[in-house]
């Protein structure tokens, strides 16, 4: 759509860890207003570096507790909102993961296999690849 293209975007970022946070510094989904953003960003998941999936960071909070599904209810009272998943990050060695799994179409497949499927389990609208220092 031509529209759409001319329409700004606000992308905001929540980090998962931030929940851990101490007071008043804790923040997690059901603190923020949907309204506000075209986009929300949850981050961080990382890809396994040996079968080149998507994995949690912390499945305790994110699929236990319930994070990757609180972000993407954000959608319930937004319903033009896009939820995308973050993938890599700042960990150091995220920059070799994406190396190496870009350098083989197996891996690249088994990555877009996890990618599409984490989607699908969660209701994300996309991923962001957050590829530090390629």
């Amino acid at each position: 759509n031509v529209e759409d293209k001319n329409e700004k975007k606000i992308i905001c970022y929540i980090e998962a860890a931030a929940a851990y946070r101490k007071p008043p510094l804790t923040f997690s989904a059901e603190d923020m207003d949907p309204n506000l953003c075209t986009h929300i960003i949850y981050a961080f998941a990382s890809m396994d570096p040996y079968q080149f999936t998507i994995v949690s960071n912390d499945e305790e909070f994110d699929i236990v507790q319930g994070g990757y599904k609180a972000v993407t209810g954000l959608k319930r009272f937004n319903p033009q909102l896009k939820v995308l998943l973050a993938i890599g990050g700042t960990r150091q060695d995220a920059p070799h993961r994406f190396s190496s799994m870009i350098s083989s179409a197996s891996k690249r497949r088994d990555f877009i296999k996890s990618a599409y499927s984490i989607i699908r389990q969660y209701n994300f609208d996309g991923i962001e690849i957050h590829w530090e220092y390629p």
